[in-house]
C-alpha cells in the first residue's frame, strides 16, 4: 500500500464489492466523484455501481461503448424515469488519451430529476459539465452492496467490468449544487486531505490489496475478484498526507540591527 498506488482492473472479471456503509439508506439527492484512468476505449465500462441485493443498480455510472460518454443507469435496471433509458452526457467523454480524470455526476432532490455530469482532466486542469439526457428517479431501496470496477445487473450481479485504474471514490448524500460549487467542493484535487475536508459521506481510497475500509464513512470490503496493485500510478503531484507547502521564505538576519539579532527587548519611553 502506498501514497501513489491505485487498483488496476483488467476488464474481464476484476472488481471490489463493498457493503453500503452510510449509503445504506433511502436516497433522494446525491453526488459521486471518482478519480480514475481508463484503459480501453469503445467498451462498456461499469465504473462504480451500488444497489440493493437482488434488485440491481440504483446509483452509479459507467462509460457507454459507442460514444464513450458518461452513462448513469442502464436499460435493464430502470432507475431512469423513462423505461429502458440511460441518462448520459452528450459531449463529455472518457478516453484513454485523457489519462487521469475525475468523473461523476450529481442528482438534485426530487422524485425525478435531471442529473448533471462532471469531468475534471488532471492533464489539462479543466472542468467540463453537462446535463444528463434523461430524468432519473430517486432511490426507493437501500444500498447494501457497492461494486467498484463493475456494473450491477438487474438482480445484483457484477458485470461489464472496468478496464483501467481506480484511485478514489467519494459520495455525498446531497446534491453538491451548481457547477461552480462542484468545482470548489474539493479545494485541491491532488490532495487526499482536501478530499477528506470536502465532507463526503463515504470516501474510498483504492490503494491496497488488503481488505478496504472507508477513509470517511463505514463502507467495508465484502469480497474481491482479481485486481492488481499498480504501484506508483496516481495523478502526477498526488499527495496522501499533509498538503505540500509552498517554498520556504528565507530571511537574512545578517543586516538586522544588533539589538534585534540579540533578541533583547526594547524599552520605549
Amino acid at each position: 500500500m502506498g501514497a501513489l498506488d491505485s487498483l488496476l482492473c483488467d476488464g474481464v472479471d476484476d472488481y471490489v464489492a463493498l457493503d453500503g456503509g452510510d449509503l445504506n439508506t433511502n436516497i433522494d439527492a446525491y453526488s459521486m466523484l471518482v478519480v480514475m484512468k481508463r484503459g480501453s476505449d469503445s467498451t462498456f465500462d461499469g465504473v462504480c455501481y451500488g444497489g440493493a441485493s437482488g434488485a440491481g443498480a440504483k446509483v452509479g455510472f459507467g462509460i457507454e461503448p459507442s460514444s464513450d460518454n458518461i452513462l448513469c443507469d442502464t436499460a435493464d435496471v430502470g432507475q431512469c424515469a423513462t423505461a429502458g433509458a440511460g441518462s448520459k452526457s452528450n459531449t463529455i467523454t472518457s478516453l484513454v488519451a485523457n489519462g487521469w480524470c475525475v468523473l461523476g455526476y450529481t442528482k438534485p432532490a426530487g422524485a425525478t430529476a435531471i442529473p448533471r455530469m462532471h469531468k475534471y482532466n488532471y492533464g489539462t486542469t479543466t472542468w467540463s459539465h453537462e446535463a444528463g439526457s434523461e430524468l432519473m428517479n430517486n432511490v426507493a431501496a437501500n444500498l447494501d452492496t457497492f461494486y467498484a470496477g463493475a456494473w450491477m445487473d438487474s438482480i445484483g450481479n457484477p458485470g461489464d467490468f472496468f478496464i483501467g485504474n481506480l484511485g478514489l471514490a467519494a459520495f455525498w448524500l446531497s446534491n453538491l449544487g451548481s457547477d461552480g460549487a462542484v468545482e470548489s467542493t474539493v479545494s485541491n484535487l491532488l490532495s487526499m486531505n482536501s478530499w477528506i475536508a470536502a465532507g463526503p459521506d463515504e470516501l474510498i481510497r483504492f490503494n491496497t490489496m488488503s481488505a478496504i475500509s472507508a477513509t470517511v464513512g463505514n463502507m467495508q470490503e465484502l469480497t474481491r475478484n482479481g485486481t492488481t496493485l499498480d504501484v506508483g500510478d496516481m495523478p502526477a503531484g498526488w499527495t496522501e498526507g499533509a498538503d505540500v507547502p509552498g517554498p520556504a521564505t528565507i530571511i537574512d538576519f545578517s543586516n538586522f540591527p544588533r539589538f534585534l539579532r540579540s533578541g533583547r527587548k526594547i524599552k520605549y519611553a
